[in-house]
């Protein structure tokens, strides 16, 4: 951190103590930001997580209120795992050691404005819920549930019959949901936790008829499926790239995974409840290769940056809730600069110039 912007985050952590302060201008938090909240009459602490921007942020004495646009992502954490009530829908994700609401707009996306008023109590352990529309929240496949994942069933094909007839059976199904079979093709943008769509309802769908079930009742579940991507579905999609070579399989549906689906024929792979003793990893063909044309560096916005962050997510250095923003800030270069030193770029410096990028074709095309 440069001497410039240190004091700007020391005041930003300050004012934030200030009950009724209004940041009318855009903010982006390069590192995690403590705010103070009361809940129940007790000043409570909570975390603006790094990475987060904002058109505008106000705080009450028990209020905080948030505006995003297109292309921000927003997230506020609770290590004291208050439950974080808002206006906009929003579920929460609630491990064992804190508690979490996120909201993520595709870039073109109007504003919105999301009131959270944290309550006194304590959440349960989550591993899903509904998000807000737009993007918005961390939830999928509907309502809160608790934390046991549903175990997928296989279903085995011996010989070219019962493919057939599985495959078959597989369509029917589809078709009796929705009206129509749901295609790879379709798919046209990044999802991850905390999307919302048709897109995200028709890759619940595939991944129901695939056998990787979000859930075995209820949202979420054949024939219930939902507009809202939460960590069943994560889990879900990551057991269905395990499954298919796509690597790695952490349930981030970008464009790795898009290809992939696109090449199989159709959603029949076959999920396994125990891990293979050696895991398959189906790098980037030339045919998916992006075609870098100028260097990039903090600042630098657009499709290119989106397609670098997508790579560094398929080599598991690029690790953000909000998945690809097309922006390039501090959490890009981390990731770049980790992929940089793993790779014998030097120097390591989180810059994305003809080096790297000659680095990035000599592996992609291996």
């Amino acid at each position: 951190m440069n001497k410039l912007f240190k004091p700007y985050i020391f005041l930003v952590l300050f004012l934030f103590l200030i009950p009724g302060l209004v940041l009318a201008a855009a903010v982006t938090f390069s590192e995690d930001t403590t705010i103070n909240l009361s809940v129940g009459g007790t000043s409570t602490d909570f975390t603006i997580v790094g990475g987060s921007s904002a058109d505008e942020i106000t705080t009450e004495t028990s209020i905080l209120t948030f505006k995003i646009s297109g292309g921000q992502t927003f997230t506020l954490r609770s290590t004291d795992r208050k439950i974080l009530t808002n206006d906009g829908g929003l579920s929460q994700n609630c491990p064992s050691n804190y508690s979490e609401i996120s909201m993520t707009l595709p870039t073109g996306s109007g504003q919105r404005t999301i009131k959270v008023t944290p309550s006194s109590s304590n959440c349960s352990t989550l591993t899903g819920g509904g998000g807000g529309g737009g993007g918005g929240g961390t939830g999928g496949g509907g309502s809160s549930t608790s934390s046991t994942t549903p175990t997928p069933t296989p279903t085995p094909a011996t010989g070219a019959e019962a493919l057939v007839a599985q495959i078959a059976a597989l369509q029917s199904q589809i078709a009796g949901l929705s009206g129509q079979t749901p295609s790879a093709s379709q798919f046209t943008r990044n999802l991850t936790v905390g999307s919302s769509g048709e897109d995200v309802k028709t890759l619940q769908q595939y991944l129901n008829a695939a056998g990787f079930k979000i859930a075995n009742s209820g949202p979420g579940s054949p024939g219930n499926e939902t507009n809202l991507f939460g960590s069943l579905t994560r889990t879900a999609l990551a057991k269905w790239q395990a499954a298919n070579g796509v690597s790695p399989a952490v349930g981030y549906f970008g464009s790795l995974t898009r290809t992939k689906m696109i090449s199989v024929s159709v959603p029949v792979a076959t999920p396994s409840t125990v891990p293979a003793a050696t895991p398959v990893s189906t790098p980037q063909v030339s045919g998916a290769t992006y075609n870098f044309t100028r260097s990039l560096t903090v600042g630098s916005q657009g499709a290119d940056v989106t397609a670098l962050q997508d790579y560094l997510t398929s080599t598991g250095h690029f690790i953000y809730s909000g998945g690809s923003t097309g922006r390039f800030g501090a959490v890009t270069k981390a990731a770049l600069v980790a992929w940089q030193a793993a790779n014998g770029v030097s120097p390591a410096s989180g810059y994305f110039g003809p080096v790297s990028r000659a680095k990035y074709l000599e592996l992609i095309n291996k």
